[in-house]
């Protein structure tokens, strides 16, 4: 449920001073490329995130919230956008071994992610208490691909940024 909109915002900034920079070789150059485009692709659908981010703010803090409005609005909202960045998220290709595996992480994270939030709309439609620790862990599992593929998005960035 973070944003990468910073992540992406970062990253895009260092792999443009990347690009500056000679490679050392062809197959880095070919990263360094299929990077920052990874990176701007990323960026470019990063909104889709935010909105569902902001639904669910929105759903949780409102004065009214009880168990029919939030599976209302992850139903109709927040369930949604997030499987819509899902779908953006899986038309991006990456080129290169060492990104394709970067994406895979951030694949995993996103259906765990919506996973959970199905989980919680079934808790919430139906009273299912036991939905919720399910979701729960869906979300932790989440939370480990995202700070797994933020750590390697910083490292490449790091890594192509100091690339002379």
């Amino acid at each position: 449920m973070t944003s990468l909109r910073w992540i992406a915002c970062a990253v895009f900034i260092l792999s443009l001073a990347a690009a500056c920079s000679g490679a050392s070789s062809k197959a880095n150059q070919a990263i360094k490329n299929d990077f920052k485009r990874y990176v701007a692709q990323i960026a470019s659908i990063a909104d889709i995130e935010v909105a569902a981010d902001e639904a669910h703010k929105q759903a949780v803090s409102a004065p009214n919230a009880n168990d029919a409005a939030y599976a209302r609005a992850l139903r109709e909202t927040i369930v949604p956008k997030y499987e819509e960045f899902e779908r953006e998220i899986a038309r991006i290709h990456p080129t290169t071994n060492e990104i394709l595996g970067l994406h895979k992480i951030l694949l995993t994270r996103i259906s765990l992610e919506v996973q959970g939030f199905k989980e919680l709309e079934r808790a919430a439609r139906t009273g299912d208490a036991a939905a919720i620790p399910k979701a729960n862990a869906l979300f932790a599992d989440g939370k480990f691909y995202y700070n797994k593929w933020a750590q390697q998005m910083g490292d490449l960035g790091k890594q192509y940024s100091n690339d002379k």
